[in-house]
């Protein structure tokens, strides 16, 4: 990327968090490391997989941007919203469609899609899967899809479904390697039904009272001793980047 494109990266960037911590889910997710991480892998994705570095860290940065006013599964609202952002900003018209496309998509596996909107896709499907993939969704399933503190095994069955459709659906080769270890601890969770409902509570009541899904993850590894445990702080770091 030239530096004119590293300058505006780094402006859409910052406006992307600020919108991610302020205003969406209403403030509760302040401070998250989500869109960071996504950075980080999409970074590594590009490195292996190819494709326009600047469209894949826009994308990655934007990808969250309808969140702020509502939902982030349907993808033409999801277009709708990230055009209205990305107008704030010196893009070409091409640059702006290329970008729209690549964030359109982010939560389904439906249709054809550029190199650049797969690893934008895989980057934020990656950053869901392992254990950290589960405290993550329990926490938006809480605190926007449901509203309200999750605790029947219908609950805990629809965590687990999504979770295990997303971690199925990743579209790059690097992404699925990637992948295969995280996914592998990360799913003996839903090994003990009764233990992985009581943590699943646990982690909604924490999320419920506005608690962002970093400081959960820290809280766990302050009162819980496990492997699993072990494994969500090293994906907060994205330890698994080689």
């Amino acid at each position: 990327m030239n530096k004119s494109q590293i300058d505006l990266t780094d402006k859409i960037g910052k406006e992307a968090v600020r919108l991610d911590w302020e205003e969406a889910f209403g403030g509760k997710s302040y401070g998250n490391t989500h869109l960071y991480r996504v950075n980080k892998i999409a970074k590594h994705l590009q490195e292996k997989e190819g494709g326009n570095l600047f469209i894949i860290l826009v994308g990655a940065w934007v990808h969250d941007v309808s969140l702020a006013t509502g939902s982030d599964y349907d993808s033409e609202r999801v277009s709708i919203e990230t055009k209205k952002f990305l107008d704030k900003f010196n893009l070409s018209e091409n640059d702006k469609t290329v970008i729209v496309e690549s964030v359109a998509g982010h939560e389904i596996e439906d249709g054809e899609k550029s190199l650049e909107a797969k690893i934008v896709h895989d980057a934020d499907a990656v950053d869901k899967c392992g254990s950290l993939g589960i405290v993550r969704h329990i926490w938006k399933t809480t605190n926007m899809l449901k509203n309200r503190v999750l605790e029947s095994d219908k609950d805990l069955s629809e965590i687990e479904n999504h979770i295990k459709t997303r971690q199925a659906h990743l579209m790059t080769i690097t992404a699925n390697n990637l992948v295969k270890d995280l996914n592998a601890q990360g799913n003996k969770f839903f090994d003990d039904r009764d233990k992985a409902r009581m943590m699943m509570k646990e982690i909604s009541r924490l999320a419920w009272s506005g608690m962002n899904a970093d400081k959960i993850v820290k809280k766990l590894k302050e009162t819980k001793d496990s492997e699993w445990v072990e494994n969500l702080a090293g994906q907060l770091k994205c330890k698994y980047l080689k």
